[in-house]
C-alpha cells in the first residue's frame, strides 16, 4: 500500500478505494483527488496548515503521513518548514503579510515534538 493509500484509509476507515489509486492518471482526476484529500483532512481535523491570517493557508496531510527522513529523525518536511519560517517572516522582498506567517496543526499552534514548545504562534 502507498503512503497516499495509507492516508486515505486513515481518513476513511472501513472503506475500500476503487479503482486503485495507481490507475488515476488523468490530470483532472488527480486534481480532484488532491482536493478531496485536502477536504477530508480539514473535515477530520487531521492536518498541518501553513500561511498567514490575511492570505490564507496551504493545507498539508497530517504529520503522521509525512514519512521518515532517509537520515533518520524528523521527516524532511518538518525540518524544511522549521528552517524556512524565519526567511518567510523576514520583511524585505516578501509581502508584508508574510511577517505573520505561521504553521498550525489540527487548528492549534504547531508544537515541536522534540522541544514540546510551540514553534509558531497563531497570529490573530
Amino acid at each position: 500500500m502507498s503512503s497516499l493509500e495509507d492516508t486515505l484509509t486513515g481518513l476513511l476507515p472501513g472503506r475500500v478505494l476503487t479503482p486503485e489509486l495507481r490507475t488515476c492518471r488523468d490530470h483532472e482526476h488527480r486534481a480532484a483527488l488532491i482536493c478531496a484529500l485536502t477536504a477530508l483532512t480539514v473535515t477530520t481535523g487531521e492536518y498541518v496548515a501553513l500561511g498567514d491570517p490575511f492570505d490564507g493557508d496551504i493545507i498539508l496531510p497530517p504529520r503522521l503521513h509525512w514519512g521518515a527522513s532517509a537520515r533518520g529523525g524528523d521527516a524532511w518536511m518538518t525540518r524544511a518548514l522549521r528552517a524556512s519560517l524565519d526567511k518567510v517572516r523576514a520583511v524585505g522582498s516578501n509581502h508584508a503579510n508574510h511577517g505573520h506567517a505561521r504553521i498550525h496543526e489540527n487548528g492549534a499552534p504547531w508544537s515541536d515534538d522534540v522541544r514540546q514548545t510551540p514553534l509558531l504562534p497563531t497570529a490573530r
